[in-house]
């Protein structure tokens, strides 16, 4: 199942050239992955990538603590956020992270992201953005998105966590007519 279709590459394998690059400072992160929770779930990979966005969110928001606090168990966390988001394919998951963010008090709302220039405009703010892929009519996919990679040539790479391994040097090309099915960015709820 692991990257069948979608073309994620590791850093190692991008291209050589001039490039740029904005992304997310993390720092010693242990991403949730899917084969951790196989045998309480199935298709799982939204209430994963759940999962991590909170993992890298709680640095970022002024209740951040909240969040932190939340993942003490991971498990537990996981298990939590589950039983509101349940087994895939999940198409609409914004509101469910709502609902997730409500329940442990956290200001934050997840909304849809736009495309292109919205996804960037996240990341130069230094915030996530979840991505649903799709690489067949009902094979679908959702990745944390932490940065952009954009070489001379035009060419781009979104630098993903793919909820498959416990890494952040993975990439997906961007294609140039459809890379994402959604986008959804998180912002301070007012």
């Amino acid at each position: 199942m692991k990257n069948k279709g979608y073309g994620f590459v590791y850093r190692d394998s991008l291209p050589k050239g001039d490039f740029t690059e904005k992304t997310i400072d993390i720092k010693d992160i242990n991403w949730a992955v899917t084969g951790s929770y196989n045998d309480i779930a199935d298709n799982h990979c939204a209430c994963v990538c759940a999962v991590n966005a909170s993992k890298l969110l709680k640095t970022c928001v002024p209740d951040g603590e909240k969040l932190s606090a939340a993942q003490n168990d991971e498990r537990s966390f996981f298990t939590d956020a589950h039983r509101i988001i349940k087994n895939g394919p999940v198409v609409f998951l914004a509101a469910k992270m709502n609902r997730i963010f409500r329940s442990l008090g956290v200001l934050l709302k997840c909304r849809g992201a736009g495309g292109k220039k919205g996804l960037i405009a996240e990341l130069e703010n230094d915030r996530p953005v979840a991505l649903l892929l799709s690489c067949a009519l009902f094979d679908w996919h959702w990745v944390l998105c932490i940065g952009i990679r954009s070489y001379e040539d035009g060419s781009e790479y979104l630098n993903i966590i793919d909820n498959w391994n416990n890494r952040s040097d993975r990439y997906l090309p961007v294609k140039k007519r459809f890379t994402w099915m959604r986008a959804l960015r998180f912002e301070k709820k007012l």
